[in-house]
C-alpha cells in the first residue's frame, strides 16, 4: 500500500512527453524547461529523436512548467503548459501552428501559453524595435 502510494506521488514530480516530428528537414529542435516553476530561468537541450521521428522526454517537475520549442537558428515553435503528467504531442515544423498536443491537453493552460508566447514575441519586437504595433524610438527608450 505504502509503495502505491509513493508511485503516485513521484508521478506527479515528472512530465513525461512523448510524439513525433515532421517536415523537420535535417533541423535541430531544442526544448527549454522552467527550473521550478514557469517564471524562473530556463534550462535547454535538444530533443533526441528516435530513427522514425517520434521521440520520449521525461522532465522534472516542481508545479507548472513551461515547455517552450525552437527549430534552432530559424524559428520558435511555441509552448505548452505542464503541471507533471503525460502529454503526447505532434510537431510540424512547417506548419504554421507547428505544435498540436494530442493527449494531456488542458484549454485553461493552452490560452495562458499562447498569451505569454504573444506577449514574448511583442517584447522581442520592442526589443529589437521592429514591431509593427510599436514605435520605440531614443525618447520612448530614455523614459
Amino acid at each position: 500500500m505504502l509503495a502505491g502510494t509513493f508511485a503516485s506521488c513521484t508521478d506527479s514530480h515528472e512530465i513525461k512527453i512523448t510524439g513525433s516530428v515532421k517536415n523537420l528537414d535535417g533541423g535541430t529542435i531544442i526544448y527549454q524547461k522552467s527550473i521550478d516553476g514557469m517564471f524562473n530561468s530556463q534550462s535547454q537541450d535538444t530533443l533526441k529523436l528516435n530513427t522514425d521521428s517520434t521521440f520520449s522526454l521525461t522532465l522534472p517537475s516542481n508545479g507548472y512548467e513551461q515547455i517552450r520549442l525552437f527549430l534552432w537558428g530559424k524559428r520558435y515553435l511555441g509552448s505548452f503548459i505542464a503541471d507533471g503528467g503525460n502529454y503526447r504531442l505532434q510537431i510540424d515544423a512547417a506548419a504554421t501552428h507547428p505544435i498540436s498536443i494530442l493527449e494531456g491537453k488542458n484549454e485553461k493552460n493552452m490560452e495562458v501559453s499562447r498569451l505569454m508566447d504573444e506577449l514574448g514575441q511583442d517584447v522581442f519586437d520592442i526589443l529589437s524595435r521592429k514591431g509593427d504595433k510599436w514605435s520605440v524610438t531614443q525618447d520612448t527608450l530614455a523614459t
